[in-house]
């Protein structure tokens, strides 16, 4: 099921506790309606609520297990990530996206040689495997990227980072990821960070998420309640695409999702201009989250159709957001002391893009998957050539396979943008920034962690009033929780999340024919209720 069973049939049992309170408290509601005289017990509710969001949030972080190595030791710092993101930021200056491994390597040969000399290495331009004798036969090359004094910072920031996690075992597994390739803008701040807290200090670094997690639920509890905020908390908790041990205890990987949900929340107080100061900053370290502009982008153009006039409060955000992107893109350029890291960053993630991974989620991968994906059996027959890497060998085809299908897949998202358009053309403004994980799920197929911002559809859904149709919307999304963790102790290889993917196009569609369908009903009713 996972590394930690208990921790999911915790989670699983948290999903059912607050199913059968959605189910009940929709009862409540029919009862008070029809006796005016029963009050509704809300100390009660809340003191429920608080208790098994503190089961939830001590589920999320493994009941302080936290990530186990090789040799069962606990910690809380996510050594894989922080060896890339770390590293990658630091001394950015001087390996860019594509050299960090190979200078990795060098190093490690140079001090402690934990790497075993068939250990396969991942090229981060081409993600092909490279054997470490190649990589050591241009050692001169990646050493002369640094100054004396940075390769000796480098070379022993390798072996404490080594020595803090226990096992050499972490740079084996490092070397096959796919790779540093986060944004300028991200990587400007973070190389002021690494620069300034040294290796043996980094649980400062690893706390600031949870510091900018604290913020961002505090901000929930501000903007939509105290409950509203438990739910969503529950369900940061025990969801299955994003537990803490893909990316807790990670060097800021959360900041794009505080910012997105701050948006959130900015805009159902009613402060445009800092919505759009913090959807910029999610769209600048991460990029897709610029898919978020589209409900309000659509808002604004049915308001020009309709009235003539492009809302103040609407010029205020897309303002705030260009004013802010230009700013941090200047930022980034200033520096890198020029703007070729972008060109480079366009490289590295058109070409990442094109590589489907093991927990890629969206409709691209029900598109792209085919049987082998199984049982490795099968996957190997099909794929598996002599000396080369089976997922490298798929990749290839799948690349080939996504621009042979280009058109089938522009044609698929010009319905989906026209079935968006009809969907929040008539929500509120809240509502309809929150609507562009819909766009997100159907255009792209991000990792599956970035699938946290479902949280916000849990927001949305629990703020609304209590009807039979928005109780069923929260028990579907916690129902495919329980659904994930049950399956993913009997699929194994690609399926688990080829079927997260399944279940979630379900649901969006679900979600967004009946909105539709509801909304042309109420507006239909509406101009009735008009005429004369």
């Amino acid at each position: 099921m996972t590394r930690f069973p208990f921790v999911a049939i915790i989670k699983i049992i948290v999903c059912i506790i607050v199913i059968v309170f959605f189910f009940l408290r929709l009862y409540k509601e029919k009862k008070i309606k029809r006796d005016s005289r029963t009050a509704k017990s809300h100390p009660a509710k809340l003191a429920f609520l608080i208790l098994v969001a503190i089961l939830s949030v001590g589920s999320y972080f493994n009941f302080f297990q936290f990530h186990l190595n090789r040799a069962n030791r606990s910690h809380f710092i996510n050594y894989n990530e922080f060896i890339i993101h770390y590293l990658g930021s630091k001394y950015f200056d001087e390996l860019g996206y594509f050299n960090l491994y190979n200078a990795i390597v060098v190093a490690d040969a140079e001090t402690s040689n934990v790497l075993a000399d068939d250990q396969k290495v991942r090229d981060l331009k081409s993600y092909r495997y490279i054997s470490k004798k190649d990589i050591l036969s241009n050692s001169a090359y990646y050493k002369s990227l640094f100054s004396s004094s940075r390769w000796h910072q480098f070379t022993s920031d390798i072996t404490a980072l080594v020595r803090q996690c226990g096992s050499g075992l972490i740079l084996e597994m490092v070397l096959v990821d796919h790779g540093y390739h986060t944004t300028p803008v991200w990587n400007t701040t973070a190389s002021i960070l690494s620069n300034y807290i040294p290796v043996d200090r980094i649980i400062f670094l690893a706390l600031l998420d949870v510091f900018l997690l604290v913020l961002m639920f505090y901000a929930v509890s501000v903007s939509f309640g105290i409950e509203v905020m438990l739910i969503g908390l529950i369900y940061f908790s025990v969801n299955y695409i994003s537990s803490f041990s893909w990316i807790g205890g990670a060097f800021l990987r959360y900041d794009w999702f505080v910012a997105l949900v701050l948006a959130l929340c900015m805009i159902n107080s009613k402060r445009y201009a800092w919505a759009g100061v913090c959807i910029s900053y999610a769209a600048m370290v991460r990029i897709f989250p610029v898919l978020f502009l589209a409900g309000p982008l659509v808002k604004g153009i049915d308001k020009i159709c309709r009235k003539k006039k492009f809302p103040d409060e609407y010029k205020r955000f897309f303002a705030a957001f260009v004013i802010t992107s230009l700013i941090l893109f200047g930022y980034s350029c200033i520096h890198a002391k020029c703007p070729q890291r972008w060109l480079d960053f366009k490289e590295k993630i058109t070409f990442q893009n094109e590589t489907l991974l093991a927990n890629n989620v969206g409709f691209k991968v029900i598109l792209l998957s085919d049987r082998t994906w199984s049982d490795i059996d099968s996957f190997m027959g099909k794929y598996g050539k002599p000396g080369e890497d089976a997922f490298n060998s798929m990749n290839d085809v799948k690349r080939e396979e996504i621009h042979a299908r280009s058109r089938e897949f522009m044609l698929y998202a010009i319905c989906f943008l026209v079935l968006f358009f009809l969907l929040v053309r008539t929500k509120d403004d809240t509502e309809s920034l929150a609507w562009g994980i819909f766009l997100m799920f159907t255009l792209l197929m991000p990792l599956s962690y970035y699938y946290i911002v479902l949280m916000m559809l849990v927001l949305i859904f629990y703020k609304r009033p209590i009807t039979p149709g928005n109780t069923s919307y929260l028990t579907i999304i916690f129902l495919i929780q329980i659904i994930s963790f049950l399956l993913s102790s009997k699929l194994t290889f690609l399926m688990p999340f080829f079927i997260v993917s399944f279940m979630l196009f379900g649901y969006l569609l679900y979600l967004a024919i009946v909105e539709i369908y509801k909304d042309s009903r109420l507006e239909n009713s509406a101009k009735i209720n008009t005429v004369p």
